[in-house]
């Protein structure tokens, strides 16, 4: 299938090659919510696409830009992934839910229920572009938390007698083939040295605070 509205094929897989995103039918189109890519980082005006799809072609009609502001006050930003959405009957979008968890950087999860409210002069536009739409936050969601129970320590049997601890190798991969072989036999090892790219030099504070602001709360 041919992509059309986007420079070229890389910038075609960073758009439409997502993990963790919702795609849903929206007025004459399909709406495309947030997601993770490989290999590169959804800027804000990226997150949410419109898109048509025809027998041979997908058209990527519009990049909508939800303003994250409601009379002057800033909106927390939804992360967009893992959540679930809807298109309501007045063109608008819900979305509930959403979070992930940065093995570096904790955890975070949307607190509360979105709608992305699209301006009347937005469902005229008809090439690729960034829309003067905006999100609603409509309310906070809490999560109370419930009667604290004390874990009772057990000791793992197996067949009545104890199990035996079996320590988790450090390795560190020499080729392809010993991964494979890891692969195969399915046993827990914790991999050493390997490279997990440029986010270990790139990923400073001021580079992180660009990308998804200073409003977002982290739980570690």
């Amino acid at each position: 299938m041919q992509v059309k509205g986007v420079d070229n094929e890389q910038i075609a897989r960073w758009l439409l090659g997502r993990f963790g995103a919702t795609c849903l039918q929206h007025s004459e189109g399909f709406l495309l919510l947030g997601g993770v890519t490989r290999d590169h980082l959804l800027s804000r005006a990226d997150e949410v696409l419109s898109f048509a799809v025809s027998t041979d072609e997908l058209i990527i009609t519009k990049r909508v830009l939800g303003q994250c502001a409601q009379s002057g006050v800033p909106v927390p930003r939804p992360l967009l992934a893992g959540h679930a959405a809807i298109s309501l009957p007045d063109g608008s979008v819900t979305i509930v839910g959403g979070g992930a968890t940065c093995f570096s950087m904790g955890t975070f999860w949307n607190g509360g229920i979105y709608t992305l409210r699209f301006a009347e002069s937005d469902r005229n536009e008809t090439a690729a572009s960034q829309l003067a739409s905006r999100w609603t936050f409509e309310r906070a969601v809490d999560i109370v938390p419930g009667e604290q129970v004390t874990p009772t320590r057990t000791i793992p049997q197996v067949n009545g007698e104890k199990a035996r601890i079996t320590p988790i190798p450090n390795i560190k991969l020499q080729s392809p083939d010993e991964f494979l072989k890891i692969l195969r036999e399915g046993r827990p090892v914790v991999f050493k040295g390997l490279d997990l790219g440029s986010c270990v030099s790139s990923w400073t504070l001021d580079y992180l605070e660009s990308k998804i602001g200073t409003d977002r709360k982290v739980r570690g």
